[in-house]
């Protein structure tokens, strides 16, 4: 009886030292590490038998779970099939959102409005921004970083005409 209890209690003992935490990544990778640290925008981690830490951006992390049991979801996977999708692409000017990420291309939206009123402005800045999604879905790319960003009101005074230009880099998963 003592043998049984004894052996139960190695195998418990031996598992619990080779538990390692589970990194679950957007496009299916399983990364078996220690979790040391979820920042902000990323998770440190380290490897079995190794004393570099390493760290991944939270963008690419579905879920962590844990050597303990307990699982913790990270964010949520943006799915781009294509044009239809673009209303979930998601414009960034942080550099640390796209870290990691796949570079799909440049992308670039504008639209031209008629001159006179600061609404006319906005509605013309909304046409180019769908436009720019559009560009960005059409590759399967889910965040755009954007570059460089022009509004120009119309005025009645000199005849210009409202116009939004957009530019940036559209990202993916793969």
């Amino acid at each position: 009886m003592k043998k049984i209890v004894f052996i139960t209690l190695t195998i418990f003992m031996s598992r619990s030292l080779f538990a390692q935490d589970k990194i679950i990544t957007h496009v299916g990778d399983t990364i078996n590490c220690k979790v040391i640290e979820v920042l902000d925008n990323s998770i440190k981690y380290r490897y079995p038998d190794e004393d570099i830490v390493s760290s991944i951006n939270k963008t690419q992390v579905e879920k962590i779970n844990f050597a303990s049991g307990r699982s913790q979801q990270i964010t949520e996977k943006i799915v781009v099939n294509g044009e239809e999708d673009w209303q979930k692409v998601i414009i960034t000017n942080v550099a640390d959102d796209v870290k990691g990420l796949k570079r799909k291309g440049e992308v670039y939206g504008k639209a031209l409005g008629g001159w006179g009123a600061a609404s006319n402005a906005k509605k013309v800045y909304m046409k180019a921004e769908e436009r720019l999604k559009k560009e960005a879905a059409k590759l399967g790319a889910h965040i755009i970083y954007a570059k460089d960003l022009v509004v120009k009101n119309g005025e009645i005074t000199s005849g210009q005409w409202a116009r939004s230009m957009l530019s940036g880099v559209a990202y993916g998963y793969k």
